[in-house]
C-alpha cells in the first residue's frame, strides 16, 4: 500500500501565495518611488538623518516615541533636533539640499525597488511550483538573484542614509572636533549576511535539482 503523502500548500494556497507576493511587490514599487520623490520636492524643508550621541552627550536616552519626545542634546542649532529612543536616533535639520533629501529617504527608495525586484522573482518561482516543476530552468538563478535583493537592501540602504547624515553634518558645522552627534554606524550586518548565504545554498540545491531534472527529462 503506497502511503499518502501530505502537501504543505496545496494549488490554491500556491494561487494565494502568488497574489499576496504580486500585490506586495506592487505596494512595494509605488509607495518606496512616491515617498522618495516625494522628498525631492522638500528642498529646504527638514531632512531626517540617522545619527548616534558621542560619549558623554545628550540626555539619558529612554524609551521615547521617535515623533513625540526629543531626545535634549546640548552644542545644536536651535533648528535642529534629536529624537528617537535607545536603539536608534535621528536628526531633523531644516535648509535641506536637493542631494541631502535624496540620500534621506533613499532607504525606502532601495527597500521599495527591492521588494519589486524580489517579486518580479519569485512570481515565475512560485508558478513553476504549482504546476508541479519546482525545479524547472532559472529557478536557481531566480533564488540566487533574492540573495543579490537581500544584500543590496541590507547593505546599501543604511549606506546612503549614513552618507546622507555626513551630509548634514558637514553643512551644519557639526562634524568637527566639538563635535556631539556622529553619522549612525551600520546596523549589524549578521541577519543580512545570513539571510544571502542561507539563499544562496538555496539556489545551490535548486541548481543541482535543475541538473537532476534535466539529465531525468534526457532518459525519457
Amino acid at each position: 500500500m503506497k502511503a499518502r503523502q501530505s502537501k504543505f500548500i496545496g494549488p490554491n494556497g500556491i494561487e494565494l501565495v502568488i497574489v499576496i507576493v504580486a500585490l506586495v511587490g506592487i505596494v512595494g514599487l509605488v509607495a518606496g518611488v512616491a515617498y522618495s520623490l516625494n522628498g525631492l520636492t522638500q528642498t529646504s524643508a527638514g531632512v531626517v538623518v540617522p545619527v548616534q550621541l558621542l560619549p558623554g552627550q545628550g540626555s539619558p536616552v529612554q524609551t521615547y516615541d521617535p515623533d513625540q519626545v526629543p531626545v535634549i542634546v546640548a552644542g545644536l542649532p536651535d533648528s535642529v533636533r534629536v529624537h528617537g529612543d535607545a536603539t536608534q536616533l535621528a536628526l531633523t535639520a531644516w535648509d535641506s539640499t536637493f542631494l541631502e533629501q535624496f540620500l534621506g529617504r533613499a532607504d525606502s527608495l532601495i527597500l521599495g525597488l527591492g521588494v519589486a525586484v524580489g517579486a518580479f522573482l519569485l512570481l515565475p518561482l512560485l508558478r513553476s511550483v504549482q504546476s508541479g516543476r519546482p525545479f524547472a530552468a532559472g529557478n536557481a538563478a531566480r533564488v540566487g538573484g533574492l540573495a543579490v535583493v537581500v544584500l543590496a537592501v541590507g547593505l546599501g540602504g543604511p549606506f546612503l542614509a549614513s552618507l546622507g547624515a555626513i551630509l548634514v553634518l558637514q553643512r551644519l558645522g557639526l562634524n568637527g572636533p566639538d563635535a556631539v552627534v556622529t553619522p549612525a554606524g551600520h546596523p549589524s550586518l549578521i541577519p543580512v549576511l545570513l539571510t544571502a548565504a542561507l539563499l544562496a545554498a538555496l539556489a545551490e540545491a535548486f541548481r543541482r535539482g535543475e541538473q537532476l531534472t534535466t539529465d531525468v527529462d534526457g532518459l525519457v
